[in-house]
């Protein structure tokens, strides 16, 4: 039997958290204090421009913020990822979503993360769902530190739906039974490449395609 897969998007999908969430958990317990205001400080200062990013271009987004993990030790960051899920993702898990990733496993599916956030960082949560692969973007490494560029794919938008693809071909996997979960209107060609999408708390631009291509619709909340 050809096997199908439960794909989640992550944030605003299955967890209400973001990327600021997880960098203000790594800088709180990676910086001095002298650090952690001068992180704060760029947080304050960009952040009007980082909203206008995501908006115009959410590739770029990823670009530019995680540039603040520059020079962060890779060895801390793995052995936080844990407090991580637990301190920020797990009050904000969203439990109609994680009932349905439980129940996708339950029936044999394969469960598939993809998202913007960094591999790192969602390594428990696939744990905790028992995914079988994260994809999604990771960071280059020299000296042990991250340099804060991403290295292969930026799993944003029409990348998405790419990654997916390609995992899928590679694994055996057939898209047209599969189901996808996500948030995001950037995400239509992710819930295009799938036979069951999944549109979750769609905004506007969202609904209106699910309205029209007849897509699911689940409001879900924490």
């Amino acid at each position: 039997m050809t096997p199908v897969a439960a794909i989640f998007d992550v944030d605003g999908t299955l967890v209400g958290s973001n990327a600021v969430h997880y960098y203000l958990f790594f800088l709180k317990h990676l910086r001095s204090p002298p650090g952690r205001l001068a992180g704060l400080l760029t947080l304050a200062l960009r952040t009007p421009y980082w909203l206008l990013l995501d908006r115009i271009d959410r590739g770029r987004f990823n670009r530019s913020f995680y540039r603040l993990y520059g020079g962060f030790p890779v060895a801390d960051v793995a052995r936080l990822a844990e407090p991580c899920f637990r301190t920020v993702m797990v009050p904000r898990l969203i439990p109609e979503l994680a009932r349905r990733a439980r129940q996708h496993r339950a029936r044999g599916d394969r469960i598939l993360l993809v998202s913007g956030t960094l591999d790192v960082i969602l390594a428990p949560l696939a744990t905790f769902l028992g995914a079988e692969a994260v994809l999604s973007p990771r960071l280059h490494q020299q000296d042990g530190v991250y340099r804060g560029e991403i290295a292969g794919a930026n799993v944003v938008g029409r990348v998405k739906a790419e990654v997916v693809a390609d995992y899928a071909a590679g694994h055996g996997i057939d898209l047209a039974k599969s189901h996808a979960y996500a948030d995001s209107v950037s995400d239509i060609f992710l819930l295009n490449e799938v036979g069951h999408p999944v549109a979750v708390n769609p905004g506007r631009r969202l609904r209106r395609t699910a309205d029209r291509l007849g897509w699911e619709q689940v409001v879900a909340t924490r």
